[in-house]
Order: structure tokens, then C-alpha cells, then sequence
């Protein structure tokens, strides 16, 4: 096994989803020759035979299903990673708050400043209105 690209699992996966290479394209946004020459070099990359192509599908050989749940867990772990990265970059943009005002004043700002000082990138406002409004 040489030069494993493991971005190449994405549109492995995404042709098993799919069954087809024009709706894997699809899903991944890019060509279906593109998806054939990723399928392509992952199985040199292996050196398995991962689908059959036959007339309108493409399907999993037994190599490709021994494969799949190992790239599938694969697949979570990079969307972890994703989600971790997103999750340690700083906060920042404006949290609006509206109340009843007797609740704003008395409940809610006394709390607020702990949280200004745990996200500082976030500007606070607080609205205390007894009024319904539309969140949209």
C-alpha cells in the first residue's frame, strides 16, 4: 500500500451511498470523472479492487464491503476533528436577549457578567419588552 489519500474515502463513501458515480458526483459537488479517478487511485493506492462496474451502478466488491465500516469510522473521526477545530476557535458577534423587564433587569444582567467574561468576543444586548416578537 503506497500513497493512500485519504481524502479519497470521502468519495468512496459517497459512491457506496450513492450507487452511482453521476450521483456521487452529485453529493460531493464535482464531476463524475472525477469521482472514477479518485475510486481509481484509492484502488491502486490499495491495491484491491474495490467495486464492480457494471451498466448503471457501481457495487461494492468483497474487498470494498471488508473496507467499509473502517472507512466509515474514518469518516466520523475527521467530522470530530471538524467539529473540534470549529468548536476551539473564539466566539464573536452580537447575542441579543429580549425579556419581560422586571425578568431582564433583576434575573438576567446581574448573570451576564460572568459570561462576558467567558466569551469576550460576544457583545451583549439585552432588549427588556413585553411584546411579542417574531424570531425570524
Amino acid at each position: 500500500m503506497t500513497n493512500l489519500n485519504w481524502n479519497d474515502l470521502r468519495y468512496f463513501l459517497a459512491l457506496v451511498d450513492s450507487g452511482s458515480l453521476t450521483a456521487g458526483a452529485r453529493r460531493l459537488k464535482v464531476e463524475h470523472t472525477t469521482v472514477a479517478r479518485r475510486i481509481e487511485a484509492l484502488e491502486e493506492a490499495l491495491g484491491l479492487r474495490l467495486f464492480e462496474r457494471l451498466q448503471r451502478q457501481w457495487k461494492l466488491t468483497p474487498e470494498g464491503e471488508n473496507l467499509l465500516d473502517g472507512a466509515r469510522r474514518l469518516e466520523q473521526e475527521a467530522l470530530a476533528l471538524e467539529r473540534a477545530a470549529a468548536g476551539a476557535a473564539p466566539l464573536a458577534g452580537t447575542v441579543r436577549i429580549s425579556a419581560p423587564p422586571v425578568i431582564a433587569s433583576h434575573l438576567l444582567v446581574p448573570q451576564l457578567g460572568f459570561l462576558r467574561q467567558c466569551l469576550p468576543g460576544i457583545a451583549l444586548e439585552v432588549v427588556g419588552e413585553s411584546r411579542e416578537v417574531n424570531l425570524t
